[in-house]
């Protein structure tokens, strides 16, 4: 007589099985904390009053006062900005220097590999302050002696000739700060590629750059699309950078707008 097994025993939910029980206990978590904040936000926009407290009245006059304000523009702008530029200037990097460790035989591989990985122990708000003491218009290290040493040659300047306080050093910083997250989902797929498509374009006559241009990246595209919207949603809602490089400078976008408010 064969014994009887565990999946011909019958169950209560005739095809609801132990792994689809678990599926829908996870997404119906997921919906939970995502919709619920979610549902609040929107609810709490139509009302007067603060969130959570008893009276106010259901209006529109929160989104007129949002979007008749010309500051909500420039934030919206600004924001584009720092994130698309902080992100191609990560995604940028990271690739080159996981082809550089991962396709090449450069000297210092796994010191350099481990150096990429040092600032995601680095918080945000001391690498935006470590960034101020070096680029800092009036007192920035680096400021300094570019200053001394123009002065040598009888160029005085008062100040910078950098200054961090822009737009432009804001997603500089945004773009660094994300290198090393970027490089670790690049890289990874690049160690997953096969090399053998790369060495076939080499026989083939290709070079090096035209390897990369027409074999490598439209291989590792879907990668690639996928750290660029991770990245730019990262820099859309981050925060340190904008709120210690940006502020001081009146330089607003989503995140310290909503802050200031």
């Amino acid at each position: 007589m064969r014994p009887l097994s565990v999946k011909s025993l019958p169950t209560r939910w005739p095809g609801l099985s132990g792994d689809r029980v678990f599926y829908y206990i996870i997404v119906t978590l997921a919906i939970f904390l995502v919709m619920i904040p979610l549902l609040m936000l929107v609810y709490s926009s139509f009302r007067t009053g603060r969130p959570g407290l008893p009276g106010g009245e259901y209006t529109l006059q929160n989104y007129l006062t949002a979007y008749t304000n010309k500051k909500s523009y420039e934030a919206i702008l600004n924001s584009f900005g720092y994130a698309g530029g902080g992100t191609l200037i990560s995604v940028i990097i990271a690739i080159i220097m996981s082809w550089a460790i991962e396709r090449t035989n450069m000297p210092l591989r796994n010191l350099s590999y481990a150096l990429l990985l040092v600032p995601l122990a680095i918080p945000g708000m001391l690498f935006s302050i470590s960034w101020i003491l070096l680029l800092s218009p009036d007192i920035g290290f680096l400021n300094i002696l570019i200053r001394k040493a123009l002065g040598i040659f009888g160029i005085k300047l008062s100040t910078g000739p950098f200054n961090i306080y822009t737009l432009y050093g804001m997603f500089f910083l945004e773009g660094l700060r994300h290198v090393p997250t970027i490089f670790l989902m690049i890289s990874a797929a690049f160690r997953n590629m096969d090399p053998a498509l790369e060495e076939a374009a080499f026989v083939s006559g290709c070079g090096t750059v035209r390897t990369l241009r027409q074999v490598t990246i439209p291989v590792l595209f879907p990668a690639i699309l996928g750290a660029f919207i991770y990245s730019f949603m990262t820099g859309i809602e981050s925060f340190e950078i904008p709120g210690i490089i940006g502020l001081p400078a009146n330089i607003y976008v989503f995140s310290t707008r909503i802050y200031w408010a």
